[in-house]
């Protein structure tokens, strides 16, 4: 039996003043709704934190350093109405553009709440980059960060491989909170990482253009930024299985049944999320913790044990070639083995994996500070000789060549 154990915990990730890549900046202005003139000195702030702005001379104001996520911005102006945007989405390395069109208050009105619109075009992106929001992410049928990094344009994906724009696999770049966890040790690329999609506050693909910041990378960058803890309390869980036909445990001996007319995956992936305030409303965490399970992590269904051609040989023998070092099947008299299996999923491997991603954010203006990190444990099983029904059975597709050694 083969054991991987796999233990990373990266990212430990400290952000100021300075405002690096994995945040965003939020830019608009100020006017009089009437006279279209500048407002210079009103306030504006994202509710829930201490990040905030005034507006200056030509009514535009800037609040630098924002992680990623989706936020409301409150507008503040003595003798005028307060304006309320809700549903900004920060992303990082991007410009998130809101202006405040203010009323004068020399009649009585009530302040003014405004929802939001993703807009159609980043303006600020200089270059192909194509954002996916956790809104999005929640809504679409796909399982796994990598399922939703194939639905852009110019990426595929092939034998769980991420190519871009028809590069090696080696030549895609990977970022998490900013970090590089591409892994330089496998030709076959892909990261270091193991992110929970409900982990994730957005996921961002450039398929070319970007600057000289990102580096090791000749055909995309993938980044991914982890979610930060709210204002109140969450938690969420979700379950999601099809192990319902009797797979029993994990010897192979087990004859699967069948569950509304076909095979279990030996498929489940739990998933919990907690988020909230730490201690003070100025330190928020956000945890999610993931145990996926599949008896088949390559699915291929099976259709059992082989029938017989029309002259009454069965289907499913194999011959040794010789090319491993056995004896060709011509030197034994020209016998064959006869391959065995069981209906359903191939047997003999399965995968079973504990994940766990979270952040802490700090914040003390004018000092942000936030700290994530991801832990991951895999134990996995391939193929390998083993007996069903008192009959040697091997795997049909690793160990062809090695069937003489077995008579």
């Amino acid at each position: 039996m083969r054991q991987r154990i796999c233990f990373l915990i990266s990212l430990f990730l400290l952000s100021s003043s300075l405002g690096w890549a994995q945040n965003g900046k939020i830019h608009g202005v100020a006017t009089d709704k009437q006279t279209k003139e500048p407002l210079i000195g009103a306030s504006v702030v994202i509710t829930g934190t201490s990040m905030g702005a005034a507006t200056g001379v030509d009514g535009s104001f800037n609040i630098l350093n924002v992680p990623p996520g989706m936020y409301d911005v409150k507008a503040t102006y003595v003798g005028y109405q307060e304006i309320t945007v809700r549903g900004i989405q920060v992303v990082s390395g991007l410009t998130a553009e809101v202006n405040f069109a203010m009323s004068s208050t020399a009649v009585e009105i009530s302040p003014i709440e405004i929802i939001a619109q993703r807009p159609l075009i980043e303006k600020s992106a200089t270059n192909a980059v194509r954002i996916m929001t956790s809104e999005e992410l929640q809504n679409l049928p796909v399982r796994g960060a990598v399922g939703y990094f194939s639905l852009q344009p110019g990426v595929v994906v092939q034998d769980g491989n991420v190519y871009i724009r028809g590069s090696r696999p080696d030549e895609v770049g990977y970022m998490v909170e900013g970090a590089d966890t591409k892994n330089i040790m496998s030709r076959d690329g892909g990261s270091l990482i193991t992110t929970i999609p409900d982990a994730l506050e957005n996921i961002l693909v450039q398929a070319g253009g970007y600057t000289a910041e990102f580096g090791g990378a000749n055909a995309g960058i993938v980044q991914q930024n982890l979610k930060t803890g709210t204002e109140k309390y969450h938690a969420s869980l979700q379950l999601e299985t099809d192990n319902f036909s009797g797979l029993g445990n994990n010897t192979f001996t087990d004859q699967p049944s069948q569950f509304l007319g076909t095979y279990s995956y030996g498929y489940s992936d739990y998933v919990l999320t907690l988020s909230g305030p730490v201690v003070a409303d100025n330190v928020k965490a956000y945890i999610a913790g993931e145990n996926f399970f599949t008896r088949d992590f390559a699915p291929m269904f099976l259709d059992g044990s082989p029938t017989t051609w029309s002259d009454g040989s069965p289907v499913g023998k194999v011959y040794d070639t010789g090319v491993r070092g056995g004896d060709p099947i011509t030197h034994l008299g020209g016998d064959a083995q006869t391959l065995y299996w069981q209906s359903g999923v191939i047997p003999g491997r399965f995968q079973n994996r504990y994940s766990m991603n979270g952040s802490l954010l700090f914040d003390y203006k004018p000092l942000l500070v936030k700290v994530g990190g991801t832990l991951s444990w895999q134990r996995q099983r391939d193929n390998d000789f083993y007996t069903y029904a008192g009959t040697t059975v091997v795997d049909p597709i690793a160990n062809i060549y090695d069937l003489a050694r077995l008579q």
